[in-house]
């Protein structure tokens, strides 16, 4: 049994550490299959200067409930997280305050399987947490997330004031969360659409309180709606990922907009008038400050014959995982500030079955204009040959300067994440690629599927 920890690697050459539940400053203990580190964020949620870490142990077993949940913030100190006063604030069904106290830990509830941390645009700092298997009522599996600010935390699930859709089993609300500073969005790609199950649709909040005192629903989509383009299938699973960043227009004194980009992995396309089924598709919405909608724009692989990279094929499940940012929120905004990147992970090359791949273009512009396509040995900087099952694409996430490519599955029998600066994702001069994998900088050599989440 491998112990499920996070690995830390400090700046400015201080140094790694390994985070884990043996620790005697850190909530828990290791068990097999709590997956301590499934989801992770960081934020500076007291406050003091210091970057803390939020870590999501979904598969954790609370008494007689197993995989219930929980998740904490492990605080940063001056010399790095645990050195502080305060270690860590803990969050589990029915301990502490707010919604949690009051809830009930349950089997299959899986708190903590996904997270989104930051700061609002007045400034406070928040934790969003999904509980995807809680169930609401009688209804199993339907799903919520919790809302964690200043000392306090509410539950938002489809049964609360205006959220859109309605509480039923197996809708899994809360499998997919994406927070920026002014926006909230909550996957559920479960949901039925009519008569379509796993269709999939998403909420919309604002980080204002309203009268319940939970983030204020904005709106909902799912692909029925005459504003989203396509339309509801079963097992699309329109929001099992999603990403928000903010975005300022032009005219606009700051950032007070958004952009919402959302995966449905198992979307069928036709290309060149053949069925592919799970070939995948990703959305863009632009929400106004005010939290009104409107689609910007589609992408996927496509046909051959078009200007976007890769061709659409059975099973890629495109948009399987998505990363966006904004490089420079406080300028207009401009194809070349605005990034997303996509993940392919079950991209065939070659013969070689699921070794993945990633995509990545503009948000603004027509989607062929910016993008540029990775791979194992491409040249760009990921090192290797794409091999079966490597399943490049299964974690991404961009910083304001690299795109952090995860390789959870190989070639390394340890995994590995490959930091790509921007120049080499956005059709810019290829630069040296950091490489961080156990037996590596100060990395021990142990351990398995290093490089599934990174921050």
């Amino acid at each position: 049994m491998y112990k499920r920890q996070v690995r830390v690697v400090y700046g400015d050459g201080k140094g790694t550490a390994e985070i884990n539940q043996d620790l005697d400053w850190v909530p828990g203990g290791s068990e097999g299959n709590d997956n301590f580190g499934e989801s992770i964020d960081t934020v500076d949620y007291n406050e003091d200067g210091c970057t803390d870490l939020v870590v999501g142990t979904p598969g954790e077993n609370l008494g007689e409930a197993t995989d219930a949940g929980m998740f904490d913030i492990l605080y940063g100190g001056t010399g790095g997280l645990g050195t502080g006063a305060v270690k860590a604030t803990h969050y589990e069904q029915g301990a502490g305050n707010g919604s949690l106290a009051a809830s009930t830990s349950e089997t299959g509830d899986r708190l903590g399987h996904a997270m989104a941390a930051g700061v609002t645009a007045a400034g406070k700092p928040f934790v969003v947490v999904g509980a995807p298997g809680e169930s609401v009522g009688a209804s199993t599996r339907a799903g919520s997330v919790y809302y964690v600010h200043g000392g306090t935390n509410v539950v938002v699930h489809q049964d609360k004031l205006d959220v859109p859709g309605a509480v039923e089993a197996g809708d899994r609300f809360g499998t997919a969360v994406a927070a920026d500073a002014n926006f909230i969005a909550v996957g559920a790609p479960g949901e039925a659409i009519g008569a379509d199950d796993k269709a999939g649709n998403l909420a919309v909040f604002s980080h204002a309180l309203n009268s319940e005192n939970r983030p204020a629903p904005q709106f909902g989509l799912d692909q029925d709606l005459d504003t989203v383009s396509g339309g509801a299938e079963a097992g699309d699973e329109f929001a099992a990922a999603l990403a928000l960043v903010p975005y300022r227009p032009s005219g606009a004194s700051a950032a007070r907009e958004s952009i919402l980009v959302v995966g449905s992995p198992g979307e069928d396309l036709t290309v060149a008038g053949v069925d592919k089924a799970d070939t995948g598709t990703v959305y863009t919405f632009r929400i106004t400050a005010s939290g009104t909608y409107t689609q910007l724009d589609n992408y996927q692989s496509g046909p051959a014959t078009d200007d976007v990279h890769g061709t659409s094929e059975a099973g890629d499940r495109f948009g399987s995982a998505i990363t966006a940012v904004n490089t420079a929120p406080r300028a207009v905004s401009s194809a070349a500030t605005m990034k997303m990147a996509v993940g392919i992970p079950d991209e065939a090359v070659g013969s070689e079955a699921k070794a993945g791949a990633i995509l990545t273009f503009s948000l603004l512009g027509a989607p062929g204009a910016n993008d540029r396509w990775l791979e194992a040995g491409d040249g760009d900087g990921i090192p290797g040959t794409p091999k079966a099952n490597q399943r490049l694409g299964s974690s991404v996430h961009f910083t304001g300067t690299q795109l952090y490519a995860g390789m959870p599955y190989g070639p390394s029998s340890y995994g590995a994440l490959h930091a790509l600066p921007l120049s080499n994702v956005t059709n810019g001069a290829i630069a040296p690629v950091t490489t961080y994998q156990p037996g590596r900088n100060g990395l021990p050599a142990v351990g398995v599927r290093f490089g599934h989440a990174a921050r």
